[in-house]
């Protein structure tokens, strides 16, 4: 080796930072208490943000309900209407 080689690294995307890719030195940062707090925290999010989306959908989906009842009487209302103006018509 008479020349320069880097060595191979790994990025935790847990810790946003680097390490060496070998197998103790993968293991050593693994096992280390901000390693396994910063995965925790990561989980926690991603629950968090799957519950808030789970209740942005049905919010959403219970409104667009909402609309779709109110379009829908309102539409049967001007269909009456509509019949009403037609049996006038007709008398005269």
């Amino acid at each position: 080796a008479d020349y320069w080689k880097s060595q191979p690294r790994k990025f935790c995307q847990y810790c946003k930072c680097w390490i060496a890719d070998n197998k103790p030195s993968i293991e050593f940062h693994e096992r280390g208490k901000n390693h396994k707090q910063n995965v925790t925290a990561k989980i926690d999010e991603i629950k968090k943000k799957s519950i808030e989306k789970a209740k942005k959908e049905e919010k959403m989906s219970k409104e667009f309900a909402a609309m779709e009842e109110a379009a829908m009487k309102a539409y049967q209302e001007d269909m009456k209407r509509l019949q009403g103006e037609s049996v006038i018509t007709v008398v005269l």
